[in-house]
């Protein structure tokens, strides 16, 4: 295992972008390359930030805590496969007076079993849609992070959105698109240097250049296996030594497969017309700033407009009460989500906030 030092100096990057932009696909594709260590989506840093990130003094008793507190994010307990006693032994070995959260997280990232082979880790990384709105979070807990931001046409998007999350409109995937891509820009305003753009249909069109433009970027040696990275799923999957990437590529299928255009303007034919024009409505403009061109003239229909208002009220909705719950002492989170795992059990009730960690629940796949 690596001294404090020399893991004080492996940097981070985040995957950021509106979910169901090909996050998962560039987790993958970074994670193959054997100096990268990117493991599964989980919330782990903005979940942990509020109680821990300015604890100075830090006793037996806090790291033992820290360590409970872990556990309790549901996509780190089901897909990280990381021991308990593991991260004990390596805790426990650092001296108090080094501890410190970053530390910590690197420690917890570092103990992730990849299914990729691996080399000198020289970076770390996550990918999480959520992240998108806490950059200055996550910038105050790793100052030297990089970011990539991933857009895709937001038609595209919002189609698969609607597909997968069956609690989210139309109108309300329309809102959100242009409003995860605002709170990017609001930060890559003030951090141009920091962030790295590239858009979805590049990365599946061109992917050995994007690829090598983010290798680039976050100063890495290219490896062409890293676009490959299916065929390493599938064997994988095949020996069933993780089985946790099974779960992961039902949830993604195309994960086992090369790395296509398949998805590409498929909204041409899934929408109805008047589904293009409300979802253009909303987002048309926004998306011009990518180079997405709207199909139709905007529409000055006073029911596009009142629908688009109300949409935009239930989106803030949302909005404000994913922000809100990472700012809560972690006490209240804790009953809040056992409050909607006993909706969802005894009424099968999901909503917009808790929809994605119920669609692979334990004891009641959807």
């Amino acid at each position: 295992m690596l001294n404090i030092k020399e893991i004080e100096k492996i940097p981070f990057v985040f995957i950021v972008g509106r979910g169901r932009s090909g996050t998962t696909l560039l987790q993958n594709i970074l994670d193959a390359n054997k100096n990268v260590l990117m493991p599964v989506e989980s919330r782990l840093i903005i979940y942990l930030k509020q109680k821990y990130f300015t604890k100075t003094k830090w006793t037996r008793a806090d790291v033992l805590a820290f360590i409970d507190d872990i556990y309790l994010d549901k996509k780190f307990r089901k897909y990280w496969n990381i021991k308990k006693e593991l991260l004990q032994e390596r805790f426990l070995a650092i001296p108090l007076s080094k501890i410190n959260f970053n530390l910590l997280c690197k420690l917890i990232y570092l103990s992730y079993e990849s299914p990729y082979e691996k080399g000198e880790i020289l970076l770390l990384g996550d990918k999480n849609p959520t992240y998108s709105i806490f950059v200055d979070e996550l910038l105050a807990v790793f100052p030297e992070a990089k970011f990539i931001h991933l857009i895709r046409d937001y038609r595209d998007n919002i189609l698969s959105n609607v597909n997968v999350i069956k609690t989210e409109s139309i109108p309300i995937a329309s809102h959100g698109w242009v409003a995860y891509n605002q709170e990017i820009e609001k930060v890559k305003k003030n951090h141009p240097t920091i962030f790295l753009t590239i858009k979805y249909e590049d990365l599946v069109i061109s992917p050995d250049e994007s690829a090598r433009k983010i290798c680039n970027f976050l100063s890495l040696e290219y490896h062409p296996e890293m676009l490959h990275f299916n065929k390493v799923i599938e064997k994988k999957i095949e020996s069933e030594s993780f089985n946790s990437t099974k779960e992961m590529a039902d949830f993604h299928p195309n994960l086992t497969k090369p790395i296509n255009t398949n998805h590409i303007k498929k909204w041409e034919t899934a929408f109805t017309k008047k589904e293009v024009e409300l979802i253009e409505f909303i987002a048309g403009n926004y998306g011009k700033k990518y180079g997405y061109e709207t199909s139709q003239p905007k529409s000055s229909s006073l029911a596009l407009k009142f629908t688009a208002i109300k949409s935009f009220i239930s989106h803030q909705i949302n909005y404000k009460i994913i922000t809100l719950y990472y700012k809560l002492p972690q006490k209240i989170r804790e009953m809040m989500s056992s409050f909607s795992r006993f909706l969802f059990k005894t009424f099968n009730y999901t909503n917009y906030f808790n929809s994605s960690d119920f669609r692979y629940d334990e004891n009641n796949k959807k």
